[in-house]
């Protein structure tokens, strides 16, 4: 190829930085000798939230039979910055030009045809990778339920969520940063899109649907199972250009499929103290119920406190466990499995009026 077939985002910022190098016959080094060993570090920071605002309306018929009706208007906001970094520190890339133009090198294959640009930068020292994202935007939905109350013991519901349609835009930006030995504290920096690009879309998320159960035990405790089903495979991304999406959109339909989450709770009410317990089953969004990748488990501890007055108190613990693979480039095949153990605790203080 030749250096208009380099993606912008990616193998076009090394050559733009000096860490590729074309030669006559349109072939590329790089100034990265992939056969020695550099030392390499990645971090990825992630934050954002996701707000909603509910119009809800409930209706009861004869304390037995419960509808509810809300419109549901998420806010999203997430930012993602990961940062790869790479560094010759043991100088095991060298290159030193002789009087004559000529150059050694210690590459292991050598540097065929460097052009003499190098001279003032010789071997490579280090380098920055960036790729810098945020999406922001507003979405809308509809979630339907109802309640019926067989006897003072069992109940049986269900609710239907349709899917969200969210009205997204996104920043982003990839850049590079290399530094040489000649002058390793000058880098040479390369941004695409130079000024930030700028991306508005609509993505349809799945519709859930739910069945679930509680048992009343001499109004005393309560036991609650709920199965939920979440076709993945409906997802769709959508923009004013049909075909931006049609590849996405054929991978999505035939690579996820319906995932199914289960999730078990209980509580015990020693007036004025509750306390609970539960059992959450997130299933893979590819198809793996109870173990696999992306297969979520949760567990959580509560307890609770209701006063005299008008006011309460929560307090619970939950440990998440899942695990992933993950793929430090694209276009290699070699993955790492994460294991992912988090442990979050939460309180909540009310007041009633």
């Amino acid at each position: 190829g030749n250096i208009f077939t380099l993606n912008s985002s990616y193998e076009n910022l090394a050559y733009d930085t000096y860490l590729l190098d074309d030669d006559i016959n349109g072939k590329f080094n790089s100034l990265v000798d992939i056969k020695r060993s550099v030392f390499q570090t990645r971090d990825i920071v992630t934050s954002g939230r996701v707000n909603e605002l509910n119009f809800s309306y409930a209706y009861s018929h004869k304390d037995k039979f419960y509808l509810g009706l809300s419109v549901g208007v998420p806010r999203v906001e997430y930012t993602s910055t990961t940062t790869h970094y790479e560094n010759d520190g043991k100088d095991s890339m060298q290159i030193v030009f002789n009087a004559d133009s000529t150059y050694s090198t210690t590459y292991i294959d050598g540097l065929p045809n460097l052009h003499s640009d190098y001279v003032t930068k010789l071997g490579f020292n280090s380098l920055v990778y960036t790729e810098y994202f945020k999406t922001q935007g507003s979405g809308l939905n509809l979630k339907l339920g109802g309640l019926v109350r067989l006897n003072d013991v069992v109940r049986l519901g269900m609710y239907f969520h349709t899917p969200t349609v969210y009205f997204l835009n996104d920043t982003y930006y990839n850049s590079m940063s290399a530094a040489f030995d000649k002058n390793p504290k000058s880098p040479i920096d390369s941004k695409f899109p130079e000024n930030g690009g700028y991306f508005e879309y609509r993505v349809l998320t799945p519709a859930r649907l739910s069945f679930n159960s509680a048992f009343v035990i001499k109004k005393m405790a309560v036991i609650g199972l709920e199965y939920e089903m979440v076709n993945y495979a409906n997802a769709k991304l959508l923009s004013t250009k049909t075909y931006d999406f049609a590849g996405v959109n054929k991978v999505i339909k035939t690579k996820y499929k319906t995932g199914h989450n289960v999730r078990l709770g209980a509580e015990l009410n020693l007036k004025p103290v509750m306390f609970r317990a539960g059992y959450a089953l997130q299933g893979s969004p590819f198809g793996d119920v109870a173990s696999g990748s992306f297969v979520r488990h949760n567990f959580s501890l509560g307890f609770g406190f209701r006063g005299k007055g008008k006011w309460y108190f929560d307090l619970v613990w939950v440990k998440s466990l899942t695990t992933e693979n993950y793929f430090l480039f694209t276009t290699l095949n070699t993955s790492a499995k994460l294991d992912y153990n988090a442990t979050s605790l939460g309180a909540t203080v009310g007041i009633k009026f």
